[in-house]
């Protein structure tokens, strides 16, 4: 644990001197009226625009759109780092930093759970901690930390379940409770915490050797936690999640918009098993509508032929067969992806910083 910790801090400790840059500038500095503590009850009462980087407000401006979000948490969090650094940029990013650490330490953690091995486990942390993608996620404030928050809660959510597992009666329901509120905690700070329960319910038959039918029932708590929170978020922002799909794919007909969403989920799995390049989210703002058809296509089928080979080994558990652990990694990867892969509208093409919490699923390969 203090190897991975220490690593994380020997990694990333030159991001303090960085200045604050980009929107994370804005953050800081045009909405530090909207940090009192007066505010905080306003976080879980109403959308707020605040989450969303101006330059993509000032983009929305001229359409339709409405540009709202329900994450109090992140707001809180945002709220708190003013208040206790103000505008020094240095605390900003130390919070970013140790919410990193206290993600690498669950990772190793959970590592241990899931693969069963010392070893194993450190490796999966190790690869983790280290991993170059996850520079974006640790380095920014408004993207950045939302991703953190919701990793860091998912993770305990995880093996708060997983600990659960051995109880039973009035235990196991107080376990699997607490599991659920943590999951909460998630959700109020990124929408992608959605995939818990998901997680839980392949990890827990594949890994674990739980009954089906045992694992939906431990994670019905999980599942009303869900619904309490789309009917929360329906109520206070509008819609589920924020329209703008028509400002990324412009005209472009149905069957290329799907093989290029195809494409970016290949491209997600190529960075996190080759990051590199690495860059900045603008970057990928053409992509993928300048690449050759052809790349295109060999994208898509190789995400396709991989996810379904992986679904279909996945099936053959419940036929008392064995699933390759790369297998379930792969449903875990895209598993993770799910929320960011634009199946529901998001207004952010492409940013290496989703890849946070999908990596995790690689780096347990990685250890295996």
């Amino acid at each position: 644990m203090l190897l991975v910790a220490g690593l994380a801090l020997a990694l990333f400790a030159g991001t303090l001197s960085n200045p604050l840059i980009g929107d994370d500038v804005i953050v800081v500095h045009h909405y530090s009226h909207a940090y009192s503590p007066s505010w905080i009850p306003q976080y879980f009462t109403a959308a707020s625009d605040m989450v969303f980087p101006p330059s993509l407000k000032d983009k929305l401006k001229a359409g339709t759109t409405r540009v709202a979000m329900y994450r109090p948490l992140l707001l809180t969090s945002l709220a708190f780092d003013y208040n206790l650094w103000g505008k020094n940029a240095a605390g900003w990013r130390l919070t970013n930093l140790l919410l990193h650490l206290a993600v690498c330490v669950l990772v190793l953690v959970l590592a241990r759970r899931l693969l069963g091995s010392e070893k194993k486990a450190l490796v999966a942390a190790l690869v983790f901690t280290a991993h170059p993608v996850h520079t974006e996620a640790v380095n920014t404030l408004l993207g950045g930390r939302s991703g953190l928050l919701s990793a860091l809660f998912v993770l305990l959510a995880l093996l708060l379940h997983l600990r659960a597992e051995r109880s039973a009666g009035r235990r196991l329901w107080a376990r699997e409770t607490v599991s659920a509120l943590v999951l909460l905690l998630g959700l109020l700070s990124k929408e992608n915490a959605v995939v818990m329960p998901p997680l839980a319910l392949v990890f827990d038959v594949t890994l674990r050797n739980q009954k089906l039918r045992r694992t939906l029932l431990r994670i019905s708590p999980h599942l009303v936690v869900l619904a309490l929170y789309a009917a929360v978020h329906l109520y206070v922002s509008g819609r589920v999640a924020p329209a703008g799909r028509d400002l990324l794919f412009g005209n472009l007909g149905g069957f290329r918009i799907t093989l290029a969403l195809l494409a970016l989920q290949a491209l997600y799995l190529r960075l996190a098993l080759v990051p590199w390049p690495l860059r900045w989210q603008v970057c990928y703002e053409s992509f993928p509508w300048d690449c050759p058809i052809w790349l295109q296509v060999t994208a898509a089928a190789t995400f396709a032929g991989l996810l379904g080979l992986s679904a279909y080994l996945l099936l053959k558990k419940f036929r008392r067969g064995t699933v390759p652990f790369w297998a379930v990694a792969c449903i875990a990867f895209y598993l993770c992806l799910v929320p960011v892969s634009h199946m529901v509208p998001h207004l952010v093409l492409f940013a290496e910083r989703f890849l946070y919490l999908p990596s995790l699923a690689v780096c347990l390969a990685a250890g295996a």
